[in-house]
């Protein structure tokens, strides 16, 4: 009767031990994940800074009627 206790106690240990492993490495992929995923939205968020500057520069100078596309004559007339 002990022993088999204790082998239902070692096999029920065994399960344990392995669900742990098989945790810890799933949150180690899921820090990675998260990780790189951080980097992406950092680049991301540096190049819609840039392109919202840009965008500005680009307002500032159409701001001027000399250089608006739709108030310039074709060169074919």
């Amino acid at each position: 009767m002990a022993a088999q206790k204790e082998d239902e106690f070692n096999e029920r240990l065994t399960q344990l031990e392995s669900q742990l492993a098989f945790q810890e490495d799933e949150i180690a992929s899921l820090n990675q994940l998260v990780t790189s995923h951080n980097d992406e939205l950092q680049m991301l968020q540096r190049k819609m800074a840039l392109l919202i500057e840009k965008f500005q520069q680009i307002q500032e100078r159409g701001n001027d009627d000399s250089q608006d596309p739709a108030a310039e004559i074709p060169p074919h007339y």
